[in-house]
């Protein structure tokens, strides 16, 4: 069993039992599906804007009740994800439940369960036929997602599938709607289906003959069916990404608004590479040689004095480390700490929950983020930027503004995710906030889905992208690569995005698997981890114990990583490594090109071994349970493809690029 590592309790609650909820800006589509039940029980059509407000959370379920007490579901151990919509209509709260394929709406509350459904008036269908002949082939589906193509004009909503029915609403651009059933081939030759939208049950025609589609499918990922590939050479793959190159990075002026600058190369010998957190402490890490050599605790910070760290971050040099704290009001406490062995300097506190801090490129400042006072609007809520000086008592400059959108939520029992939710962002999207010499890169909302650059001498915000997430800037500071997520929200699916930071141009990128974390390599190469369910399930993982603290049943399945290398030079995607593990949490690419480095979450085997030898039960702490997930540290050999796991139970490892000053070869490839 792996000892108990001492974990922060308020986390914990938070993790385990599902993250706070926020007042959402934008709703997912699955909420027409709740507003079309509520309307039908209550008798009357309620739309979104008709709600007090609204909130949203998603999660995993293990079976059809989606966590509705009331009602009795069926077990899915393959796990079902669900929103749960809390809205407030006249005062009253309602609390639904929705799958997010839409195929199940729960009403959860009494009240709502005792009215009697009156029966659905069931409109005549036409069935079509086989392969559609003498109609418009249908991209949409049933249960799926869809909007108006762009630039399209409002569709008529009808009562009935036919153009002689009743029109009982109009679907307006950019409305995405659940698609509930169909389809329908009537007489007067189009394709109609059933969708709900805006509170409404109604009947929409799909397009045209020969080819005007009105409709299109919305939130679905192109996929592109994995093929073998080789660890090395990689195997080309001419579809995989875009003939054309991607436009060379432009130069882009440094802003003033604060120092930036180069940083000064040192000599890298006797700098620790990496940095995390271990035993609750924040710990530099020697990992030159094979294997660990050495521990050097920096900042222990007892759970009674600070509850826990969530960022780390390297000075340009090397020599110092500004991290975060959390307090029990989910804000930061901002700290700096040097290698010489300094008591930590605490440089600001009651900074914005889980934004992460930079340095300037010089290295004399320190970024950060705080919620500005009073300053909700209509997108959101008002981030203030500071940059601040490393000594004690140094005065914090407000640097520039933005808005930050409001609405996040949702959580998962299984500690597998509690840990990757830790060591990956929130659903695997971490927040972002990286100075680059074009400006600030920063996540838009919570959610970590959605970037922009805040230029600092202008103050002006430019969209990188609305579902932009998990980015990682380019080694130069000119380009970033991220994954543009489904509008659905899904957690999978998403797609390999490059952007020209001094441009905004975009370039994305198809690769052979649905990646989940990516980065940069030292030469322009893309590392991306994907994860795999694999066919069974993880022996004792079936035992009463992960049913009763953690609502699993029928067993754990195993899954399995890969990380990905893209070349984008010879258009290339290679698997360069696969394993046993839950979920990648991180990876970092030295700037020599010589190492990769990465964190795994482990799966549930060690666990599931220590259930079935007695020595977890359902009294055992919440912490221990945990433990047996926390990630390994990993590094894999790029010119060999040699792994190996360099030291275990290490949470948010950050690599100290300083201790990898790029080669030659390296340096004049930009």
């Amino acid at each position: 069993m792996k000892p108990t590592v001492r974990i922060v309790l308020m986390l914990i609650a938070l993790l385990l039992t599902g993250a706070l909820v926020a007042q959402a800006q934008d709703a997912p589509p699955q909420i027409n599906n709740a507003l079309a039940d509520l309307s039908t029980r209550l008798g009357r059509t309620i739309r979104l804007q008709d709600l007090d407000t609204w909130q949203f959370a998603e999660n995993r379920y293990t079976d059809t009740a989606l966590g509705c007490a009331l009602v009795t579901g069926e077990p899915r151990p393959e796990g079902i994800s669900a929103y749960t919509f809390t809205l407030t209509y006249q005062g009253v709260t309602y609390d639904y439940r929705v799958a997010l394929d839409s195929t199940i709406v729960r009403a959860c509350d009494a009240a709502l369960l005792q009215v009697t459904l009156a029966a659905p008036v069931v409109a005549e269908v036409d069935a079509c036929p086989q392969d559609f002949a003498g109609f418009l082939a249908p991209r949409l589906s049933s249960n799926g997602q869809a909007q108006l193509v762009a630039g399209g004009t409002p569709s008529r909503l009808r009562a009935a599938p036919s153009v002689q029915a009743e029109q009982i609403g109009l679907i307006n651009p950019s409305v995405v709607f659940a698609v509930t059933s169909g389809p329908s081939c009537g007489a007067d030759g189009f394709v109609w289906w059933q969708v709900s939208v805006n509170g409404q049950i109604g009947w929409v025609a799909e397009g045209a003959l020969p080819d005007a589609y009105f409709l299109e499918p919305a939130g679905i990922a192109l996929t592109i069916t994995p093929i073998a590939v080789t660890l090395l050479p990689a195997t080309p793959l001419a579809t995989a990404i875009p003939e054309t190159p991607l436009p060379p990075a432009s130069d882009t002026p440094q802003p003033t608004a604060f120092p930036l600058g180069t940083p000064e190369v040192l000599a890298a010998d006797d700098l620790p590479e990496l940095a995390g957190v271990t035993g609750g402490a924040l710990t530099a890490l020697h990992v030159r040689e094979a294997g660990l050599q050495q521990q050097i605790a920096l900042a222990p910070m007892p759970i009674a004095v600070a509850p826990g760290i969530d960022h780390i971050e390297w000075s340009p040099d090397g020599r110092s480390i500004a991290y975060t704290t959390i307090n029990e009001d989910s804000t930061l406490n901002l700290y700096v700490t040097t290698l010489d062995g300094g008591e930590p300097v605490l440089l600001a506190e009651n900074l914005f929950y889980t934004m992460p801090v930079d340095f300037t490129l010089d290295g004399t400042q320190v970024v950060y983020a705080k919620v500005a006072v009073d300053a909700l609007t209509q997108e959101g809520q008002v981030l203030d930027f500071f940059a601040q000086g490393l000594t004690a008592g140094s005065t914090a400059n407000l640097i520039a503004s933005a808005n930050f959108g409001v609405g996040c939520g949702g959580g998962s029992p299984f500690p597998g995710d509690t840990v990757y939710n830790w060591e990956a962002g929130y659903g695997g999207r971490p927040l972002a906030l990286e100075v680059t010499a074009a400006g600030i890169v920063y996540s838009t909302n919570c959610t970590g889905s959605g970037t922009a650059l805040l230029n600092l001498q202008t103050g002006e915000s430019t969209v990188l992208g609305e579902r932009l997430s998990r980015v990682d800037v380019s080694m130069d500071g000119a380009q970033l690569v991220g994954i543009t997520d489904p509008e659905s929200g899904a957690p999978t699916g998403g797609t390999l995005t490059v952007v020209d930071l001094a441009t905004g141009n975009q370039m994305p990128l198809a690769a052979v698997a649905s990646p989940d974390q990516v980065a940069w390599g030292a030469t322009g190469e893309i590392f991306y981890s994907t994860r795999t369910t694999v066919d069974g399930t993880i022996p004792g993982s079936d035992a009463e114990f992960f049913e009763t603290t953690m609502g699993m049943t029928g067993g754990v399945s195993l899954t399995q990583v890969t990380i990905h290398r893209v070349d984008l030079a010879a258009t290339t995607d290679a698997e360069v490594y696969t394993g046993n593990a839950y979920a990648v949490g991180r990876l970092m690419a030295s700037p020599d090109g010589q190492w990769l480095f990465f964190s795994t979450i482990p799966n549930a085997e060690a666990l599931a071994d220590a259930v079935t030898g007695g020595a977890v039960t359902a009294q055992t702490s919440p912490e221990e349970i945990l433990s047996f997930f926390l990630p390994n540290l990993n590094r894999l050999a790029l010119a060999t493809g040699a792994a190996e796991e360099i030291a275990p139970d290490v949470l948010k490892s950050t690599l100290n690029r300083a201790a990898y000053p790029p080669s030659a070869s390296v340096e004049s490839n930009g």
